[in-house]
């Protein structure tokens, strides 16, 4: 298995959550992606009405497997993540390993949760639940509706409702807010429109309809100076 470098966070969740906000801050320039990405990934769980799930899962222990999702890029050089170019093929190739590299990072944070040297903000039941569920997600959050993804090229519902979830919120993320290879000409309303176009391809339809439902009307009604990180209706919509 892959063991990290930097291991001032083992045995400490809280750790590794502050090492992946200080990644989207002062890395990857996606300031507060984390936390956005927690919080449309329950809005989207609710969204499409899988009430049975909510009735095994506690919000606060999927709360912690979204804010996870990237956890394997702790594990990435971050040279490569603060790139504002588009990747070589081997730096994708390296790029796209985040997702294994998650999964056995999750899978160290469980062996120490069994034994009881783990760390956590949460009490142990849901740091069981979040573990488990964010080892799926770290690893098929990448997957494709249409089997075209990474890294095991699973297809339509063999991939995790979860990691389905995961896939879009990724996606809206990503087209909602800054990325370094992207022109100042952006505008979130084309996010809605690759989103749609990418329904039963790239995302699973019955998530792609209940994510839009939610950021329909917050890309429609943004600001023409947007994406802006910092632009208050952006940040006040999607937190909410």
């Amino acid at each position: 298995m892959f063991i990290p470098a930097g291991g001032w966070f083992k045995y400490e969740l809280e750790g590794a959550l502050r090492l992946l906000s200080r990644i989207d801050f002062e890395v990857a320039r996606t300031p507060g992606h984390c936390l956005r990405f927690a919080a449309l990934g329950l809005a989207v769980v609710s969204e499409c009405g899988h009430f049975e799930f909510w009735g095994q899962v506690p919000a606060r222990a999927l709360w912690l497997a979204f804010q996870l999702h990237d956890v394997g890029k702790m594990a990435i050089p971050w040279a490569f993540l603060s790139k504002r170019r588009r990747l070589t093929s081997a730096e994708r190739e390296m790029v796209e390993r985040h997702t294994e590299f998650g999964e056995n990072i999750l899978e160290f944070f469980r062996e120490w949760h069994r034994a009881g040297r783990l760390k956590s903000p949460l009490g142990r039941f849901e740091t069981t639940i979040g573990l488990r569920l964010a080892r799926e997600i770290a690893l098929y959050h990448h997957e494709n509706w249409d089997g075209s993804g990474y890294p095991r090229g699973l297809r339509g519902r063999s991939i995790p409702f979860l990691a389905r979830v995961a896939r879009v919120v990724d996606a809206a993320d990503a087209l909602l807010f800054p990325r370094g290879y992207r022109g100042a000409d952006w505008h979130p309303k084309k996010a809605l429109e690759f989103l749609r176009q990418g329904e039963g391809k790239i995302f699973d339809p019955e998530v792609t309809r209940a994510a839009l439902r939610l950021i329909t009307p917050v890309a429609e009604a943004a600001c023409p100076e947007c994406p802006n990180p910092t632009c208050p209706l952006l940040q006040a919509s999607l937190l909410q």
